[in-house]
């Protein structure tokens, strides 16, 4: 048991550490978008120099991101294995599918709405309001919406297990995350939907991703219990 642990929390702090660079990263990508602006002719090559590092940079974070969903799969397959609750097995199948199932539909919802784009002959879809994410809703709300939510509950259960750990342990570091983590799950949908508070969305990730590589980082088992450093 102690081995699955000890390697489960290993495990699940690097997803995290991996989670705060690629997290990092996007809200970086998402603060040059916005200040690029229109373009001109008299910028256009800059721009097109930038748009090129963008693409890599979003590369790399998509790389960094698959391979922290990896290590929170196998952590969480750890502590499954571990017997201490069977809560985390629930946690893994969720962190497993969740996002699995939600980028398909919301995929999906993609390749219909562009379907239907090209049916009508349209070049954009109609103006709504708002911006960002949420002109993707135009005619087409419940296939993102299902993804959107599956991801958002894939991360409530996660974040529950993680409280639930830091009370067994009396890990601050793990309870102050999860709380975080938790809000964050709340907070993602909503920026993503309105096109709105992705700044402060992306703020609040990287902080639950901080405190959670530190709070994993931190914890040790002992015996019956955790003991947090």
């Amino acid at each position: 048991m102690r081995r699955e642990v000890d390697r489960g929390f290993k495990r699940l702090r690097n997803s995290a550490i991996l989670a705060t660079v690629s997290s990092a990263i996007f809200a970086l990508l998402s603060l040059l978008g916005k200040a690029a602006g229109e373009p001109t002719a008299s910028i256009l090559a800059e721009l097109l120099v930038l748009a090129g590092l963008i693409i890599v940079a979003g590369l790399a974070a998509l790389i960094l991101s698959l391979a922290s969903w990896i290590y929170k799969v196998l952590g969480w397959s750890d502590m499954c294995r571990s017997g201490i609750r069977r809560f985390y097995c629930v946690t893994r199948l969720a962190v497993l599918i969740g996002p699995i199932a939600g980028a398909l539909l919301i995929l999906g919802g993609v390749l219909i709405l562009s379907l239907e784009l090209i049916t009508r002959g349209a070049v954009t879809p109609p103006p709504v309001e708002g911006y960002g994410w949420g002109r993707l809703l135009t005619g087409l709300r419940w296939p993102f919406l299902a993804g959107i939510i599956l991801m958002a509950s894939a991360n409530v259960i996660e974040g529950v297990a993680i409280l639930d750990i830091g009370f067994l342990t009396q890990a601050k570091l793990l309870i102050a995350g999860s709380v975080v983590y938790l809000i964050s799950a709340g907070l993602s949908p909503l920026a993503l939907l309105s096109g709105q508070l992705e700044g402060l969305s992306s703020l609040v990730s990287i902080a639950a991703y901080m405190l959670l590589a530190a709070g994993f980082h931190g914890t040790r088992w002992e015996g019956g219990w955790h003991e947090a450093k």
